[in-house]
């Protein structure tokens, strides 16, 4: 009686079989399943909501900060931009005739000045073009709810103007989806 040889699987041409035969394969599958995992958690990270809020708390903390600075006069509601968003001293004022293409405003942050030292902030941190808006509101004041259906929409400075979830006393995660 004869043993059946599978060349290829497991053994070599010579017949001695292969201890770690299937070892790459099972790296490679891992290697790629963890490189998706990457992905997914980066992209994650980089929505707004609270993994991104976490990781870069202090950054929108320090937008707040450079818009509040700007001289706003009480009532007054302006427009400035990110040269780049990852830093706030890049703020600058926007021209009020001045408009962003569709997909070009990751970086925006709209101000208005509601009391002495009270401020509603807008920043937007994902725009997806035809797909929505994304970012952050900072409010020193309660906000003002327009209306309360499934998203509250409330009554920010900016074009985002549904709540999607409260990330402390003064933060929010807002949006625009467009629709």
């Amino acid at each position: 009686m004869s043993t059946l040889k599978r060349p290829f699987i497991g053994r070599r041409a010579s017949g001695k079989v292969l201890k770690n035969a299937g070892c790459g394969f099972v790296t490679l599958v891992l290697i790629g399943v963890a490189i998706g995992l990457l992905l997914l958690v980066s992209s994650w990270a980089s929505m707004p909501g609270r993994t991104d809020f976490l990781l870069h708390e202090s950054r929108y903390q320090a937008i707040f900060q450079a818009a509040a600075a700007q001289g706003i006069r009480m009532g007054e509601q302006r427009e400035f931009f990110l040269n780049d968003p990852s830093s706030p001293e890049s703020l600058q004022a926007v021209d009020p005739n001045e408009t962003a293409d569709c997909g070009t405003g990751t970086g925006t942050v709209w101000i208005r000045r509601t009391g002495k030292n009270a401020y509603i902030v807008s920043i937007l941190v994902a725009d997806l073009g035809h797909a929505g808006l994304y970012g952050y509101l900072y409010s020193d004041v309660p906000l003002s709810v327009i209306s309360d259906d499934s998203d509250a929409t409330i009554n920010a400075p900016g074009p985002m103007r549904q709540v999607q979830m409260q990330l402390n006393e003064h933060w929010w995660v807002i949006y625009n989806d467009l629709q």
